[in-house]
């Protein structure tokens, strides 16, 4: 993804959060490779790195695996640790 693409959709991904609207925040990412999405979230704070992952979990559970298996694996470990048990088994 591109400078610019990525900027807005960083924007976006922090605004949709900021309202609560994660069914726009599922919208925004769905679409996306799960590469593009790990790069996205390397820009984003841990608790808004968790609200897009548990996100993703929810909605698609294999993409949600791909963008941790993309991510560097101490931010991969980071979310795993901060995400129920439920979710991780």
């Amino acid at each position: 993804m591109k400078g610019q693409a990525q900027r807005i959709v960083l924007s976006s991904a922090r605004k949709f959060i900021n309202m609560g609207a994660l069914s726009r925040l599922w919208n925004l990412f769905k679409k996306l490779h799960s590469a593009d999405i790990a790069s996205i979230l390397n820009h984003l704070t841990n608790r808004e790195r968790l609200i897009i992952f548990n996100v993703l979990y929810e909605k698609d559970q294999e993409k949600a695996a791909e963008v941790l298996s993309e991510l560097d694996p101490e931010d991969a470990a980071q979310i795993l640790k901060e995400l129920p048990i439920k979710q991780i088994s």
